[in-house]
């Protein structure tokens, strides 16, 4: 009864079905590849970057802070200058602590 040109149902069916369940998987992994891969610039787009008006702002505040203090900063220099203080102390150098004598320190502990 089985003669050579018979096909084997079974066994294509079965390999039909394993390539489209390989093909629906491999299409389901692009994808999650895909969306990760825009999330990801998206993220970079969006958060790593500040607004081009918020950095204009802050530039502004900091060229403000930085001429006021600097401003304020001279007059009390020569405001002290004025006065006699002295802006900068001169710093005491470290004192050498003494060594002690070799011969003194064993004399001093007890021989066991």
């Amino acid at each position: 009864m089985g003669s050579q040109d018979d096909l084997k149902t079974p066994t294509i069916a079965l390999i039909g079905f394993v390539g489209a369940v390989l093909m629906f998987a491999v299409i389901v992994l692009l994808q999650v590849v895909y969306y990760h891969i825009e999330y990801r610039l998206r993220q970079r787009k969006d958060y790593q970057q500040p607004p081009a008006e918020l950095g204009t702002v802050v530039a502004e505040q900091q060229a403000r802070l930085a001429d006021n203090h600097i401003d304020e900063a001279m007059e009390s220099v020569v405001r002290k200058l004025r006065s006699g203080v002295q802006l900068h102390e001169e710093p005491e150098a470290p004192q050498p602590k003494p060594k002690e004598d070799s011969d003194a320190k064993r004399k001093s502990t007890p021989e066991p």
